[in-house]
């Protein structure tokens, strides 16, 4: 029984691996106007998302033999100085953690008043297993 807790423990506080990523696209319109966390492995998804998120446009060459694309999606917001950045990725075991931070006005912030589909879009190294998006502490 202890062998069991004690190997639960350890795999709980397994070291994560900081994966390196790199941006692909990042700004505040996108043709994606709900949240959305997303985890990308194979061309014909990536085909689909870009084609939703970028109409018209072609879609960034990924080589997926070595790599994964991670993006998330704010939603709708309806003014600007809103923003997503994924600030960290991490392997660990058979699971990749994606953090991610949200950040918007202030209340006293002079900002235009236009609706604004904030998102982040990067690409890692290639990796199986489940993807965790976790949002980070409220940044300002």
């Amino acid at each position: 029984m202890w062998c069991v807790l004690v190997a639960v423990l350890l795999s709980m506080t397994s070291k994560a691996e900081p994966l390196k990523f790199t941006n692909i696209a990042k700004g505040t319109q996108s043709g994606i106007e709900e949240p959305r966390t997303v985890a990308i492995r194979s061309p014909d998804e990536w085909a689909e998302l870009w084609k939703q998120h970028a109409p018209g446009t072609q879609a960034p060459a990924v080589d997926w033999q070595q790599s994964m694309v991670l993006a998330v999606f704010s939603g709708t917001k309806p003014t600007a100085a809103h923003g997503v950045e994924i600030s960290q990725v991490d392997a660990r075991e058979s699971e990749v953690i994606v953090t991610y931070r949200l950040t918007s006005p202030g209340p006293s912030d002079m900002v235009a008043q236009v609706l604004t589909f904030p998102f982040h879009i990067v690409r890692t190294e290639a990796r199986a297993g489940k993807v965790t998006f976790k949002l980070a502490d409220p940044a300002r």
